[in-house]
């Protein structure tokens, strides 16, 4: 019986060994974890996931992996997370949201320096970023923030500068107290080291902070081998990954770190518990990704995108391409048959085969055909250079280059604030004096600018309008001062980027205190400033809104001295557009009615007085009716029902901040924030949750430019505001307007 039963066995063996090939081996748990996440999600519940922002880099991250899988996400469902990222984006200033962006943008090989929204706006939020990293922005220096910031740099060469990088690897390794307590567990620490790996050979002092802190997370590894939870082992298990780590070789009662997070998976091995949300799901994927490519002998951690192609991001999806002509000439003209430019030398254009034709006077007129692949509309750009050879004359060639001496004039701080060009020339002294070649019709700006970089000079420039030269800016030296300039001693109408060269001239630029005190005073350069006769404020603001001059210099109050906004409340009664509540008293801790906040809002923009809609509590008589009125008419102010204004309610911030962002929108400032971003920014504030849904834009916007103070520990938006913080509040919206 025993040799028959022997024998049936060893019959079985042999059977088995025939009918399963030896490669068939089991897929082990952790693998199949993650392909049933990955089915899941390719499936379907990506989009509209709270973490589709670290899902997607970690789909990204698998489809490297594993790029024969059916689990990968279809085209259509990247592009439809592309248009969400980048609508949530448009208006996004808050550090996290722009690194969690960059990161996500960069999985799917977009280059985050290059988005196109629907309305072919373009945004590089990688500036963004970066402008807050070089301001010391407290929000990119948080503890648990930082290391997503430092992530999201890494992901392009050029997306930061080796001074930014060595900024934010010195303020982790200074930090790593912080980041080393280990009271509520290892899930600040990791994060950071995840960050750190790709300096942990090259830094001692980062290998050092590093070292010291893995046997501090290590020892919180408990007998079933995890180490706190499914989520905290997850970012473990990534972060010793990206130093070379095998979480295989954490071990505690025979369990590795592995076994620990599997022991987390859901019954159906298709996420991790709890799964309730998908916290736990997303950050054990990220770690069992992360020790894939460390197990297939990959040098690259799972966030590591940064050899993705970079191509431009577009919210809709792309149907053409942006066709571009380098000239050379610049001021040839460029026609492609058939086709309407959108600006001059800019086409777009769908799949195909077209004709362009190029012609300047003086030069032999080209005609060349090209093609539009569907490669070119995938990529989103093309740039064609055409360069038009000249006609001879006489036997002699024409130079199309010109010489332009560029001076920069400025005079030191001795002046009291009362130095002009026109009086006090010989007391100034040329910050620049240089000479350059452009050429023929280029403008001021173009010399200027070549100029500036000849002399490595740092200067601010927007819209033609130029705000600072070297230590110089706009207001340095009182309400009046800033940057002016002559062409051959003549001052012109036209702003610095209008104003053309078409002969050798010399440009002298000078800093003035008073402008309206200069030869052919029309204002700052560049078309911006401010006298009411000419150009001032912003291009795009109302037609109807006019300049305050200072009528009465000098004017101040008595109860304002010791007034963190005395300046903003003597610049607005000096202008007139603020009073007192008699000569001498402002009240600056009362609080202000509607009736007069619509009052200094109509004053301050100047604008005529408008009649139209018939509120029941105002009266045609009443002192403030005509300013309502008004108000109402630009859609400054709104009534507390259809028939209703209030005009002696008191205003709270939150109704402040909207009516100051409408008054905003009105002068040209671009002021629409989407809900999203605001929250970003706002949820820093502990009352965060007291604010009106309704207000939720209005308070961001003016929390990001600086109308209200971003940096107290409380909003207050339902508290009445003063009467003196509604003058700094207008007065900086009124300073963002070029208005003042």
């Amino acid at each position: 019986m025993k040799k028959l039963l022997s024998l049936m066995i060893t019959i079985t063996m042999l059977f088995s060994m025939v009918i399963t090939p030896i490669h068939a081996e089991e897929t082990p748990a952790w693998e199949q974890v993650m392909h049933n996440i990955a089915e899941k999600y390719a499936q379907d519940g990506l989009l509209e996931d709270a973490n589709m922002l670290w899902l997607l880099p970690d789909l990204m991250a698998y489809g490297e992996l594993f790029p024969e899988s059916e689990n990968l996400i279809s085209d259509e469902e990247k592009q439809a997370c592309l248009a969400k990222i980048i609508d949530d984006v448009k208006e996004a200033t808050a550090p996290a949201a722009l690194a969690k962006a960059i990161i996500a943008l960069r999985s799917m090989g977009y280059d985050a320096r290059h988005i196109v929204t629907e309305e072919l706006e373009e945004i590089d939020i990688v500036s963004r970023l970066t402008a807050l990293v070089d301001a010391n922005d407290s929000g990119v220096t948080i503890v648990w923030t930082l290391p997503y910031v430092l992530i999201a740099l890494q992901q392009g060469e050029d997306y930061a500068t080796s001074e930014q990088i060595e900024t934010l690897v010195g303020i982790l390794v200074d930090k790593k107290l912080e980041w080393q307590d280990m009271m509520w567990g290892p899930d600040t620490a990791t994060p950071v080291i995840f960050a750190l790996a790709p300096y942990y050979e090259t830094n001692e002092a980062v290998k050092s902070a590093i070292d010291e802190t893995i046997p501090m997370i290590t020892a919180l590894q408990d007998d079933t081998g995890i180490i706190g939870n499914a989520a905290s082992a997850g970012l473990a298990i990534a972060a010793l990954s990206a130093i070379g780590m095998d979480s295989q070789e954490i071990v505690n009662n025979e369990k590795t770190l592995i076994d620990g997070l599997v022991s987390q998976a859901s019954e159906a091995l298709d996420g991790f518990e709890p799964m309730s949300n998908t916290f736990s799901t997303e950050q054990g994927f990220r770690g069992l990704l992360g020790w894939t490519f460390l197990k297939n002998g990959t040098e690259k951690r799972v966030y590591d995108f940064s050899l993705n192609p970079m191509n431009t991001a577009y919210e809709a999806p792309k149907t053409l391409c942006t066709v571009t002509f380098q000239l050379s000439p610049e001021d040839a003209e460029i026609v492609v048959d058939g086709q309407t430019p959108v600006e001059a030398g800019k086409y777009e254009l769908s799949e195909g085969e077209y004709t362009f034709t190029a012609s300047k006077s003086g030069y032999y007129t080209k005609q060349e055909t090209f093609q539009i692949t569907a490669d070119d509309i995938t990529n989103g750009e093309k740039i064609i250079p055409v360069t038009l050879d000249r006609r001879s004359s006489g036997g002699g060639s024409v130079s199309n280059n010109i010489r332009i001496t560029v001076k920069v004039m400025v005079h030191g701080d001795e002046c009291e604030n009362s130095f002009t060009y026109k009086n006090n020339a010989s007391e100034f002294d040329a910050l620049v004096s240089t000479s350059v070649t452009i050429d023929k019709g280029d403008s001021v700006y173009d010399a200027l600018e070549k100029a500036l970089e000849k002399e490595e000079v740092d200067f601010i420039e927007e819209n033609g309008y130029v705000s600072a030269i070297g230590d110089y800016s706009e207001f340095d030296h009182g309400n009046r001062s800033g940057w002016m300039f002559t062409v051959d001693g003549e001052h012109k109408e036209t702003g610095c980027r209008e104003t053309l060269l078409k002969k050798n001239a010399t440009v002298v630029w000078y800093y003035t205190d008073d402008y309206t005190k200069e030869r052919g005073s029309s204002g700052y350069s560049g078309g911006s400033a401010v006298d009411s006769t000419q150009k001032f404020g912003l291009y795009g603001k109302n037609d109807d809104i006019t300049y305050k001059e200072v009528i009465n210099s000098g004017k101040t109050f008595a109860d304002i001295e010791n007034c963190k906004g005395k300046a903003e409340i003597e610049a607005l009664a000096q202008r007139g557009i603020i009073n007192g509540k008699t000569e001498e008293s402002y009240d600056p801790t009362a609080t202000m009615t509607r009736a007069e906040f619509a009052t200094i809002v109509v004053n301050a923009l100047g604008l005529p007085k408008k009649d139209g809609i018939k509120f029941e509590d105002i009266n045609d008589g009443d002192w403030h009716a005509e300013y309502i009125k008004t108000a109402y008419y630009y859609g400054i102010v709104k009534g507390v029902s259809n028939n209703l204004f209030n005009p002696q309610g008191t205003i709270t911030t939150e109704e402040a901040a909207a009516m100051v962002t409408r008054a905003a929108k009105l002068s040209g400032i671009e002021a629409d924030m989407n809900v999203l971003t605001a929250k970003d920014i706002l949820e820093k504030f502990a009352d965060f949750n007291n604010i009106s849904a309704w207000s939720i834009s209005s308070m961001g916007f003016c929390v990001k430019d600086g109308i209200l103070d971003g940096d107290t520990e409380n909003i207050s938006p339902k508290e009445n505001v003063t009467r003196e913080q509604v003058a700094v509040m207008l007065y900086r919206m009124l300073g963002k307007a070029k208005l003042i």
